[in-house]
């Protein structure tokens, strides 16, 4: 297959890194219009954080969806998708108190 048939997979992955973790955190940093460098940092990373929260979330719950589960098993992965959002909220949490420590003391 050679190097041409698996730069399209590299590319994908280097597009779906932009889109998923640096776009969104510039973008706020434009809308918020942030002046301190830390702060710039910290909009950043937790904009980053909750793109691709978000994003893992829809595709989680489209799988569990349209996934042709059965009852059971949508349920079950239902109650998954529910324990997950409670520990990627819990994350965002700690990452926010982390990273406004971090900017307090920078």
């Amino acid at each position: 297959m050679g190097l041409i048939g698996f730069s399209l997979i590299y590319l994908n992955g280097l597009l779906a890194i932009f889109f998923v973790f640096v776009l969104p955190g510039a973008v706020f940093v434009r809308f918020f219009d942030i002046r301190s460098f830390p702060q710039r940092w910290f909009v950043v990373f937790l904009g980053s954080l909750t793109a691709a929260s978000v994003t893992y979330l829809a595709f989680a719950g489209y799988v569990t969806v349209a996934g042709g589960l059965s009852v059971l098993g949508m349920l079950a992965s239902a109650g998954l998708w529910v324990a997950e959002a409670a520990a990627l909220v819990i994350a965002g949490s700690f990452a926010f108190e982390s990273c406004d420590v971090i900017c307090r003391t920078g």
